[in-house]
């Protein structure tokens, strides 16, 4: 899962978007839809995935991106 992306919220409410095996994270949001853009492009770019979670922390859903998207 090298190119896999996760946006999640973090306890302090804000959104964040990391990378499958960083211990921080790429960037910090305060709302989700940032998060999700930022998200959207990192996985596009390298033709990865991004995972979504839900507030409680479940994966709510999986993009997948391929080359030439």
């Amino acid at each position: 899962m090298e190119n896999a992306y996760h946006v999640y919220q973090r306890p302090n409410g804000r959104w964040s978007v990391r990378k499958y095996g960083a211990v921080r994270a790429a960037r910090n949001f305060g709302n989700r839809s940032g998060a999700m853009a930022f998200g959207k492009k990192m996985a596009r770019a390298q033709a990865g995935k991004l995972f979504v979670h839900q507030r409680n922390g479940r994966i709510e859903s999986l993009l997948e991106f391929t080359t030439g998207h």
